[in-house]
């Protein structure tokens, strides 16, 4: 079983490394990294339903979660690790991804409208060069 779940951390890295996001302020992840980070999570939700106690599993699907944006279910797994007896950073790591998930929130937009946004913006600047204002972000 051990070897299951490494193989599955090693996927959640790899999508990881090809995410191109930052260890703070999450945005959406590249599109080369999401067969990686979409087949870690599908692998860890089965191993979880098989394994309900193993912390290392909820952990790293909370962290596949997380790299997809899908905050509640990050929390959500990351409880869980708590309930079996997460550690001082389990508790750090819920009150940031608890800010992170409410940044989102307050956004209004999807990570996909988001992306659609910062590629317009890109396309915008790239043209018209950047005049420090709102104008292009309102359009």
């Amino acid at each position: 079983m051990m070897d299951i779940l490494n193989d599955l951390q090693n996927e959640l890295i790899q999508g990881q490394k090809l995410s191109m996001q930052g260890a703070y302020h999450r945005r959406a992840p590249a599109k080369k990294a999401i067969p990686y980070l979409l087949s870690a999570r599908r692998g860890l939700n089965l191993y979880v339903k098989q394994n309900t106690d193993n912390t290392l599993a909820w952990r790293l699907l909370s962290q596949a979660e997380e790299y997809l944006l899908n905050y509640n279910a990050a929390l959500f797994s990351l409880q869980k690790v708590i309930e079996l007896g997460g550690d001082r950073k389990d508790i750090k790591r819920l009150a940031m991804l608890k800010e992170y998930g409410g940044e989102w929130q307050d956004l209004n937009m999807s990570p996909e409208q988001l992306y659609s946004l910062g590629r317009y913006l890109e396309i915008k600047i790239d043209t018209y060069g950047c005049d420090h204002t709102l104008i292009h972000t309102k359009e």
